[in-house]
């Protein structure tokens, strides 16, 4: 929905971005809980939660995709005053409202970020979770513009921004390009969750438009570029009719999966 309400307000479409969030914001936004503030990331055409926990990209970009509807086209009443939504969504995902005691008195952040680490958690719903990082997450483009546009938490926004930007050198790999779908917060690869998402899989794929987004944006990290080339050198020498889907990070194909054509 949040990768929608993007699409829609870059092309101008303003009718059905109203649409999208509206109905995101009925069907998804969970009202209360521990997960109060953020988004179910699976929920039914007809509008039921099936599972209540967020995915953090999805907020990422809805909070973006808000402040550019409010830009673009101006703030509304209520649901519709895009940049008082943008802002109660960003800081519901810097601290979530939600630091609590609970499990039997353990004090408990469901923040979207790691303020320790300065980086975006895999999901807040439980300490494990709260514990490593989804690459393809990190998005400092967003980051950087939310340290400009952001009512409040300017400063960790912009600090969170050079933070994402380090984790990349540190999670992709020097002579491929490719970097793992899961990963601790130090960059190297995460597969305990499950044990196959220490490679390069359906997550990654986003991991490098994310970085060349910035560096199209700010222009700050010229290591951007170097993953880029590096990145698209890799698949030119897998054949561009070729190429698998699924790698090791050496560039390896996982196991045996088909051409991305198949």
């Amino acid at each position: 929905m949040s990768y929608g309400m993007m699409m829609a307000v870059l092309m101008d479409r303003k009718e059905d971005f109203d649409r999208l969030w509206k109905w995101a914001n009925t069907y998804s936004l969970n009202r209360e809980g521990d997960m109060k503030g953020y988004y179910a990331w699976q929920v039914t055409t007809d509008g039921q939660i099936r599972d209540k926990n967020p995915a953090p990209d999805g907020e990422e970009y809805m909070a973006t995709a808000l402040f550019f509807a409010s830009h673009r086209w101006g703030d509304g009443e209520a649901l519709f005053d895009y940049n008082a939504q943008a802002n109660i969504l960003l800081d519901d995902m810097f601290d979530n409202g939600q630091t609590r005691y609970a499990n039997g008195g353990i004090l408990e952040s469901f923040s979207l970020f790691d303020h320790n680490e300065m980086q975006v958690v895999f999901s807040p719903a439980t300490p494990s979770d709260r514990n490593w990082t989804d690459p393809s997450y990190h998005l400092p483009a967003f980051y950087e513009l939310w340290a400009r546009w952001a009512d409040d938490n300017n400063a960790f926004w912009l600090e969170l921004a050079q933070s994402s930007r380090d984790f990349l050198k540190t999670t992709v790999h020097p002579d491929t390009g490719l970097s793992p779908d899961y990963a601790y917060f130090d960059g190297s690869p995460h597969g305990d969750y499950q044990n196959w998402k220490d490679t390069f899989q359906y997550d990654a794929w986003r991991t490098v438009g994310n970085a060349a987004m910035d560096y199209y944006w700010w222009k700050k990290d010229d290591w951007q570029n170097t993953y880029a080339e590096t990145l698209q050198a890799f698949f030119m020498s897998e054949g561009v009719d070729s190429y698998s889907s699924l790698y090791e990070l050496d560039g390896t194909p996982y196991e045996n999966n088909a051409c991305h054509r198949s």
